[in-house]
């Protein structure tokens, strides 16, 4: 799920009829191993989604809007992973541990909060593919300029039909900025597929 910079935004009753374009900056982390890690023939990722930073707006004789936010820690995440429809099955999360470069901060996520099975459904894009998606409770507190760089130790199973695998993984993660440009007409963002709940959404 992408965080809109519209949430920044608000409130904003009166663009119910309106467009425009966002500017957005994002400062947040990304995998520095592009490919990912292996784990039963599915691909495990994490995903970081900015939740905090601050937003501007104007418009134009209420019809066009033009807004930019910037968006920073702390993160919603998760824990996703890529497989084929038909044999991936399950994903689950049995430990995960951060440790922040700067700060020296190491901490294991409680385990109360996992454990639970994820199931793969067809990517909404291309059908051959499925994803599952392990979404963590709350907010992670780490901010990139602050924090650097931070650690991932995963403990993660994967269960497919032909059989199920547990391994540990790492994934290193370091400070990016990416900028992106969105057109929004907003009538049109409400508009949501009827079977929606049935395929899974990859960023």
């Amino acid at each position: 799920m992408k965080l809109s910079p519209l949430l920044l935004l608000a409130p904003l009753t009166w663009l119910l009829a309106s467009c425009g374009h966002v500017f957005t900056k994002n400062h947040t982390y990304e995998d520095q191993s592009t490919s990912g890690a292996e784990v039963n023939g599915a691909t495990v990722f994490a995903h970081f989604e900015p939740q905090g930073g601050s937003g501007g707006l104007s418009a134009s004789a209420m019809v066009y809007f033009a807004g930019s936010a910037s968006l920073e820690g702390p993160f919603k995440w998760s824990i996703k992973a890529r497989g084929e429809t038909g044999e991936h099955e399950i994903l689950r999360i049995n430990a995960i541990k951060t440790t922040t470069e700067k700060t020296g901060r190491s901490e294991w996520f409680p385990k109360a909060y996992l454990g639970e099975n994820a199931v793969f459904k067809p990517i909404r894009k291309n059908k051959a593919l499925s994803l599952a998606k392990v979404t963590f409770p709350g907010l992670l507190e780490v901010y990139p300029e602050k924090d650097g760089a931070i650690d991932l130790l995963v403990d993660v199973t994967i269960v497919a039909k032909s059989g199920t695998q547990r391994k540990r993984v790492k994934f290193h993660l370091e400070p990016v900025q990416t900028r992106e440009t969105e057109f929004i007409f907003v009538p049109g963002s409400i508009i949501k597929s009827f079977n929606a709940e049935d395929y899974a959404d990859e960023d």
